[in-house]
C-alpha cells in the first residue's frame, strides 16, 4: 500500500470517527452529526477517486490533510456542540414579523411570471444539450425571458437565501399563509429550474442541501402533520430532482469520452476531489496568494480595492499566476488558503468559530433571535457544500449574502421601538 493512499485512509477514518464519537455524544442526528456524516462520506470516495485515477494524481502530503482537518474541526466546533431541539422558540417583534410577512407577500405575488418563464425555457432543452450549455460556458445566454420576467429572477435571486427561510418560517402558523408559502415555493423551484437550464447539477444540489439545512433549524417550531407532509414531498421531489442530477451526469460523462474511468469514478470527482486537491496542489504546487479576490471579492469592492466581479476573468488572471488549475474543487478551506495563505486561514476559521459562539445561544437560554438564526444558516451553509468549494465565490453570490445580513439589520432595528411587542404564535 503506497503512502499516499495511506494518508487518505487515515484521514477518511478521522472523519469517520468523529461522526461516530458525536452521534453517541448528541444520541441523535443534530444538524452537527449530519454535517460530519457527509464529509465522512465524501472523504471515503475520495479514496474510491484516488484509486482509480491515481496515475493522474501527484504526491499527497500527508501533513496537508492533517492541515484540512482541523482547520474543519475549528469551523465545526461550535455546531457540533449545540443541539438544535434544545431552542424552544425563535424571538421575534411583532413589527419584525410584519416585515417579513409583507416581504412574502409581495415576493409571491411576482415570481409565478418568472418561474413560468424559466420553466419554458426548460421544456425547450433537452438532454443531449446539457452537455454543450455546460461547456460553452451558456449561464447567462441560456434564458430568454421577457423584460419583466427577467426583472422578476432578478429578484428572486437576491432572496436567494432567505426564502426557504421564510417558507419555513411560516409554516409555523400551519394555514394562515398557505397562498404565500406556494407562492415564494415557486421561486424556490425557480432556482432549480434554472440551475437544470444551464447544466448546473452543483447548484440543484446545493438548494437540496440548503432547504434539508432550514428545515432541520425550524422543525421543532412545526406542527407533526406538516413535518410529515413535509417530508413526503421532499421525497417525492427528491427522487425527481435526483433522477435530474443523474440524467444530467450521466450526458456529462458521455460527452466527456472519459474511457479510462468508470461512471462512479466521474461521480466520486465531485463528491471526493475537494480534500485529494487540497493534499496535492494548493498545498504542493500554489505560488502566490489571491489577495481576496477568489473569496472576498465583494470586501475588496467595497473598500475601494482593485478586484474581479466577473468568475471567468479571474480565474483566467490568477490560475497562471498561481500556477494551480481554478476550476476545480479544493473545498472551501483550500479557496480561502488560495486567496489567504495558510496562517491567516487558520485565523479565519477562528473568526467564523467566534462568530457562531456569538449567534448561539447559551445553554441557559432556549430562545434565539431570527436574526442570528439567519446569520447561524448563512454560515452553515457553505460547511454543508464545503467538501466541494467555496459557495459564497462568485461575486454575485456574495451580493445576495450581503442582502440577507441587511435584512439582517432590519430586523434587528425592530426590536429598538419603544411600544414593542413580541409574536407569539
Amino acid at each position: 500500500m503506497d503512502e499516499d493512499l495511506i494518508y487518505l485512509i487515515l484521514y477518511s477514518i478521522a472523519f469517520i470517527g468523529c461522526y461516530v464519537y458525536f452521534l453517541l455524544k448528541m444520541k441523535k442526528h443534530t444538524i452537527g452529526v449530519n454535517l460530519l456524516l457527509i464529509y465522512a462520506i465524501s472523504s471515503f470516495t475520495t479514496i474510491y477517486f484516488y484509486l482509480n485515477t491515481s496515475q493522474d494524481i501527484g504526491k499527497i502530503y500527508g501533513e496537508a490533510l492533517i492541515y484540512l482537518f482541523g482547520a474543519f474541526m475549528v469551523c465545526f466546533y461550535p455546531l457540533l456542540n449545540f443541539d438544535e431541539t434544545r431552542i424552544k422558540r425563535i424571538s421575534i417583534t411583532s413589527r419584525g414579523h410584519k416585515f417579513i410577512v409583507y416581504t412574502s407577500a409581495f415576493l409571491a405575488l411576482i415570481m409565478w411570471e418568472g418561474t413560468f418563464e424559466v420553466f419554458r425555457n426548460c421544456l425547450d432543452i433537452s438532454a443531449s444539450q446539457l452537455a454543450s450549455i455546460y461547456d460553452k460556458q451558456e449561464t447567462g445566454s441560456n434564458l430568454r425571458l421577457s423584460w419583466i420576467g427577467g426583472k422578476i429572477i432578478m429578484i428572486t435571486n437576491a432572496f436567494e437565501f432567505l426564502l426557504p427561510i421564510f417558507v419555513f418560517y411560516l409554516l409555523q402558523y400551519r394555514k394562515k399563509y398557505l397562498l404565500i408559502i406556494i407562492g415564494l415555493s415557486l421561486g424556490i423551484l425557480s432556482f432549480i429550474l434554472m440551475a437544470y437550464a444551464n447544466a448546473q447539477r452543483i447548484s440543484i444540489v446545493k438548494t437540496i442541501l440548503y432547504l434539508f439545512l432550514v428545515f432541520l433549524v425550524f422543525r421543532p417550531f412545526l406542527d407533526y402533520r406538516i413535518c410529515r407532509v413535509i417530508k413526503y414531498i421532499g421525497v417525492s421531489v427528491g427522487g425527481l430532482l435526483l433522477l435530474i442530477i443523474i440524467v444530467t451526469t450521466l450526458v456529462r460523462y458521455n460527452d466527456k469520452d472519459n474511457v479510462s474511468i468508470d461512471i462512479w469514478t466521474w461521480v466520486s470527482l465531485y463528491t471526493g476531489e475537494g480534500h485529494l486537491r487540497f493534499a496535492e496542489i494548493i498545498w504542493g504546487k500554489l505560488k502566490i496568494w489571491s489577495v481576496g479576490d477568489n473569496c472576498f471579492a465583494l470586501i475588496k469592492d467595497i473598500l475601494g480595492f482593485p478586484t474581479f466581479t466577473d468568475n471567468w476573468s479571474r480565474r483566467e488572471y490568477w490560475e497562471i499566476r498561481q500556477g494551480i488549475p481554478t476550476y476545480i474543487f479544493y473545498t472551501y478551506i483550500g479557496d480561502w488558503v488560495a486567496d489567504l495563505g495558510y496562517l491567516l486561514t487558520f485565523v479565519w476559521c477562528f473568526v467564523i468559530q467566534k462568530i457562531q459562539f456569538f449567534l448561539l445561544p447559551s445553554k441557559s437560554k432556549n430562545t434565539i433571535t431570527i436574526e442570528k438564526l439567519i446569520l447561524l444558516l448563512l454560515i452553515w451553509q457553505f460547511f454543508y457544500l464545503g467538501f466541494t468549494f467555496y459557495i459564497y465565490k462568485p461575486y454575485a453570490v456574495q451580493l445576495n449574502v450581503l442582502f440577507a445580513v441587511f435584512f439582517c439589520i432590519i430586523l434587528r432595528l425592530t426590536r429598538f421601538y419603544k411600544s414593542n411587542s413580541y409574536e407569539k404564535k
